[in-house]
């Protein structure tokens, strides 16, 4: 027996909504990896291939 639950949302997503819930998870996934790596904002850019710019305003 299969006791799952589907989840099922009553109202579509926005385009907006989506983008933000994107970068949210974003966001934490950088955080955690500086954390867990001891990596900087400039190692993880040079990584990612991004300003370190971009990586501190994500942060923020």
């Amino acid at each position: 027996m299969n006791n799952r639950k589907t989840l099922k949302f009553s109202d579509p997503v926005t385009e907006q909504e989506d983008e933000e819930y994107q970068d949210l998870l974003l966001s934490e996934l950088l955080i955690a990896i500086m954390k867990t790596d001891a990596a900087s904002v400039h190692e993880l850019a040079k990584t990612a291939g991004i300003s370190s710019t971009i990586i501190q305003n994500i942060r923020s």
